[in-house]
């Protein structure tokens, strides 16, 4: 069975390209060495529209939650958490954030918890969520998305 690995990383004040593009890529790069990426925004199309998803999407208001059920808080802790519990390393790219990502802080408390690999991609300096929640959670931190991906692969294939 392939290695599952969740695309963890902010959503928040991003278009739909823009939250999507780096997980393609990551997927692609990682199915050539046979490892499967799991996006939190698979299928979820339906959102190609927005301009840019709200800082706080998951409130009594959420301008989401009508458009389908994956879109609810419900919806998105529910498989999100459920791409975590199931997964075998959680790869977490802040690179170039620009606010906090409370939902990445919580999938990669989540993983800590769960004593899965967590590879973070950040910045040395500057990026906002360089905090203790999101360093303490994982072993590996590089500078790339490109370094994050040979990690997880280092860790993951024999």
């Amino acid at each position: 069975m392939p290695f599952k690995v969740y695309l963890a990383g902010p959503i928040a004040g991003l278009n739909y390209a823009n939250a999507t593009s780096w997980r393609e890529y990551a997927k692609d790069i990682l199915s050539q060495s046979g490892i499967n990426g799991y996006s939190p925004m698979r299928s979820k199309e339906f959102l190609s529209h927005i301009e840019s998803f709200s800082k706080h999407p998951l409130v009594e208001n959420d301008p989401y939650k009508a458009l389908n059920i994956m879109s609810t808080t419900q919806g998105i802790i529910g498989r999100d958490s459920f791409d975590v519990r199931t997964c075998d390393l959680v790869l977490a790219n802040f690179v170039g954030a620009t606010s906090i990502s409370m939902g990445t802080i919580w999938e990669l408390g989540l993983a800590f918890g769960l004593n899965k690999p967590v590879v973070v991609a950040m910045e040395d300096e500057g990026n906002p969520n360089d905090h203790g929640l999101s360093i303490g959670s994982c072993r590996w931190r590089v500078k790339t998305l490109e370094e994050a991906l040979i990690v997880t692969k280092s860790i993951l294939l024999p």
